[in-house]
């Protein structure tokens, strides 16, 4: 039996990837990341299930995070929030709701990652070269992009998340920094 693994996170869609971080067992593990059946795998020998294992940690551990403004899933085209200074309260509220959602406790929740993603990736109603609009958020049309951003690439999810926690960080450093100067000069007033 020929069995395909990925050679990078980058060729794993979201939704391959959460049933492989919440899969309980190895042989849940193979069977999320490879598309094999799980009564398949369970005849294979002890080594060749840990030769698989040792192949897809290898693939996990690749990826490359691609930040991509659009990308086209099921016909569509998707576009990340195209200015983030001018984030809605509402679109706020739920990507920091998600984000709590999806790293509190020990472990990632995987689960939720797709709920940030429709928060942060909406269809694109107009577009000009490199310009573009996205669809008006809500939660109640986010819901409906929820199975569809399933389907973007790991190196996709990665990027977004990577330019989201870098924007972040900026803020609360921007933050930090203009209270901190907001304090020397209040200092300087009192002296």
């Amino acid at each position: 039996m020929r069995v395909e693994i990925p050679k990078t996170l980058d060729d794993v869609t979201l939704r391959t990837y959460i049933a492989y971080m919440n899969a309980k067992t190895d042989v849940e593990r193979i069977a999320a990341y490879t598309g094999v059946k799980r009564k398949l795998i369970e005849d294979w020998t002890y080594d060749a299930v840990n030769k698989t294992l040792e192949l897809i940690e290898r693939s996990v551990s690749e990826c490359t995070p691609i930040h991509q403004s659009t990308f086209r899933l099921d016909g569509r085209l998707f576009g990340f929030i195209p200015d983030m200074d001018l984030l809605t309260m509402r679109e706020h509220v739920d990507a920091e709701a998600w984000a709590q959602e999806i790293w509190k406790g020990e472990r990632v929740n995987w689960t939720h990652m797709p709920q940030l993603m429709a928060v942060l990736f909406r269809p694109v109603t107009a577009q000009l070269g490199q310009f573009y609009d996205i669809e008006k958020y809500s939660m109640e049309s986010a819901k409906r992009y929820v199975e569809t951003l399933k389907s973007m690439r790991m190196s996709q999810v990665q990027g977004a998340l990577v330019f989201f926690s870098t924007i972040a960080r900026d803020c609360v450093t921007d933050t930090l920094e203009e209270q901190l100067m907001e304090a020397m000069k209040m200092e300087t007033r009192l002296t």
